[in-house]
């Protein structure tokens, strides 16, 4: 799940009802945005506790590419056993902004997966987006294994800030408003969404497929942003085609949650009496996803940066002093995993499926045409956006 907590509702909430939602939505791994400090995490972990449901926080400082007021952060909670690190753990420039980290170890067939909460910056032109968006897909080019990006990226799959009452009958989007930060992502992810959350041109609003606002009264402080789905769950690539998404038909805590997070506090919910007024000023949204691929294993480690980590004591064992041959070099000529297909042949029996190494990813997450209402066939094209690149694989067992 992400989700935007908005700092402006203070830090007095009604937490019964906050975790009314958050232990509907199951999330075993929940991204937040807008973090003042860990205590709205801290909130839902020791509540999660009481129903004997393990939680960790991590994050809550520092600041993110948003944080124009300098108070505010992203922040992680997560089930099970993970390692976690904090923006702040990375030294110098923009990584120090990047978001919150976590490592979460596999199990069974499933493979170690990071996660980064992210939060893109909310002004008008698109050029630090696309500044941001740029780090955001370096650091993924340096990692070995999967990993999800999900938060408030602050801009939309068919408009870059959504499309705006004024633009709402046009034929397509402003020139200086195309979804130039999403298109730079997806070099990188995929959008990790179903049909019904895919945005629409022009009927954002009567589709209910956005995030933000909430209330559209929001939009008289924020003139200059329309109706959109800026919140986002994205996979990384080559990995993206191996998870599949599995939410239930009838699971009402998957995709935008337009009427989950909501309070029935009447004092809580905007000082005249009316109810039910949304917790945040943008929708959360959430998916369960599986992993169908093989098993897989790093040769060599690397640091949650992407950085790679010396295997000293495997060198000091083979007596390698010769740089060339250290254990990490491998790692940089492309040697990175190993798959296991007889562990992934039993992992995908119940489904008679295969496992499809071909670097076609059909992905469904490319916009075309006028109004951005077509989607690629990704099938019968061999762009590089249809095509992964499968270099970091280093065996096939």
């Amino acid at each position: 799940m992400t989700y935007n907590i908005d700092f402006f509702q203070g830090q007095t909430r009604p937490w019964d009802e906050y975790y009314k939602f958050f232990k509907g939505v199951r999330c075993d791994v929940c991204s937040f945005q807008e973090v003042y400090n860990t205590g709205w995490m801290e909130q839902m972990r020791s509540r999660a506790a009481i129903d004997s449901v393990n939680y960790t926080a991590i994050g809550g400082g520092g600041a993110d590419f948003d944080s124009w007021l300098g108070t505010y952060s992203t922040g992680l909670l997560y089930k099970g056993v993970g390692q976690g690190l904090r923006s702040a753990s990375f030294a110098g420039g923009e990584l120090t902004r990047l978001g919150t980290l976590l490592q979460l170890g596999g199990e069974g067939n499933r493979p170690d997966i990071t996660f980064l909460s992210v939060h893109l910056s909310s002004v008008d032109s698109d050029d630090d987006r696309q500044r941001e968006a740029g780090v955001i897909k370096n650091w993924g080019a340096r990692q070995a294994l999967p990993a999800f990006v999900m938060g408030d990226f602050n801009t939309g799959d068919l408009a870059d800030r959504g499309i705006p009452p004024a633009q709402a009958n046009r034929a397509d989007v402003a020139d200086d408003n195309r979804p130039q930060t999403m298109d730079r992502l997806k070099q990188q992810y995929q959008l990790i969404q179903t049909a019904r959350d895919r945005e629409t041109f022009p009927d954002q609003l009567r589709s209910g497929r956005y995030t933000y606002p909430t209330d559209p009264r929001e939009l008289d402080n924020w003139t200059m942003w329309g109706n959109t789905k800026i919140d986002h769950i994205m996979a990384l690539r080559p990995y993206a085609k191996w998870f599949v998404l599995a939410d239930a038909a009838d699971d009402a805590y998957t995709g935008i949650m337009t009427d989950k997070a909501v309070s029935d506090n009447a004092a809580w919910a905007d000082g005249t009496g009316s109810a039910k007024k949304h917790m945040s000023d943008h929708f959360p949204v959430a998916h369960r996803v599986r992993w169908i691929g093989p098993k897989i294993e790093e040769v060599g480690k690397r640091d949650l940066a992407g950085n790679l980590l010396h295997d000293y004591a495997r060198d000091q064992a083979a007596n390698v002093t010769d740089v060339t041959r250290r254990s990490d070099t491998a790692i940089l000529k492309g040697a990175g995993l190993t798959f296991d297909k007889d562990s992934a042949a039993a992992l995908l029996a119940p489904d008679k499926r295969s496992v499809y190494l071909g670097r076609n990813n059909g992905r469904t997450d490319i916009r075309t045409g006028p109004g951005r209402d077509d989607v690629l066939d990704c099938s019968s094209n061999r762009s590089d956006l249809c095509m992964d690149d499968h270099s970091i694989f280093a065996q096939v067992l």
